[in-house]
């Protein structure tokens, strides 16, 4: 209610809360999550998508970011697909989505949380894995795994370890994911800065726009 409509945020519509549970009512995207849509395609996505698709992501999260909302769980399964041309770039509509986990800054640089909940392991950073810290920059290091995501056809992060415990103990002890075959360098470059160790070291959401190259680029 607070973003408003955006481009690329799901439209809230309405909620009913009579009955046992709330129930919300969003706008529909026939092609559903992303991770499933790009999973039932591997290798058909051309690069100019990939980057359309990137662009979109990260507009959606500079809206969240003005209003100061963290997201702490953005991945490819909580961005939804609206529309695709495999014959144009341009045509692609993908959305962010899925707020359960989102809370407030109210101002702050960080939050600690402490909800007792399942959490996104593998796509969290250092401080979230140690400390349950999360901020703007948390989101930014889940958006470069998302990036990783599209670029691997949404492979599984860390996909060669088993279990959380283990990727918690890769990723605070400096380990990152590879960079992916078909990644183009300068969207490698824009990963590697979202997955910088320390949250002052990250850029912005609204910094990191500039950075991801057109779709026009890669057709």
């Amino acid at each position: 209610v607070k973003l408003g409509r955006h481009a690329n945020v799901v439209r809230f519509m309405g909620m009913c809360t009579e009955g046992p549970q709330q129930i919300f009512l969003t706008e529909l995207a026939q092609l559903g999550s992303l991770d499933r849509f790009l999973g039932d395609q591997v290798g058909q996505v051309a690069a100019a998508h990939k980057l359309a698709m990137a662009q979109q992501i990260c507009s959606g999260m500079v809206a969240l970011a003005e209003i100061q909302l963290v997201h702490r769980d953005l991945a490819a399964r909580n961005v939804l697909v609206f529309e695709y041309d495999a014959a144009s770039a341009a045509a692609t509509r993908v959305k962010v989505s899925d707020f359960g986990l989102a809370v407030n800054a109210y101002g702050a640089t960080h939050m600690t949380v402490n909800d007792g909940g399942q959490a996104p392991f593998r796509w969290m950073p250092p401080e979230a894995l140690r400390r349950r810290r999360f901020s703007e920059k948390s989101d930014v290091w889940a958006f470069g795994v998302t990036l990783w995501e599209i670029f691997t056809d949404a492979e599984m992060p860390y996909g060669e370890l088993s279990s959380d415990q283990l990727v918690h103990q890769h990723v605070t002890g400096g380990g990152r994911l590879p960079q992916p075959p078909s990644c183009p360098p300068e969207m490698w470059a824009v990963m590697t800065r979202c997955w910088a160790e320390k949250p002052i070291e990250r850029p912005r959401f609204v910094e990191l726009m500039p950075r991801i190259p057109s779709a026009t680029a890669a057709e």
